[in-house]
């Protein structure tokens, strides 16, 4: 899977990093492209943006990263939206 930040379509969009603090409890090992995923995925939710994009990244998220919940719950908004 090519990574979102790769992508010319997602070019405009700035991304949002995790932000655990300066001394998170527990730091997690997460893998590349689900840090890419969720990075866009933040700058999505942050600018509310429901489009054709955003539906498919959820998409993609939700394929390749099943218990990520934000993206299913925000898949199923985006599709009401998308298709309306």
């Amino acid at each position: 899977m090519m990574a979102y930040a790769d992508r010319k379509e997602w070019e405009d969009v700035v991304p949002i990093e995790q932000d655990d603090g300066p001394n998170p409890p527990c730091a997690i090992s997460y893998s590349k492209a689900y840090v890419d995923a969720m990075n866009y995925f933040r700058a999505v939710m942050h600018t509310c943006e429901k489009s054709q994009r955003a539906f498919d990244l959820t998409t993609g998220g939700c394929q390749c990263f099943g218990l990520a919940f934000h993206m299913k719950r925000m898949k199923r908004i985006f599709a009401i939206d998308v298709v309306s």
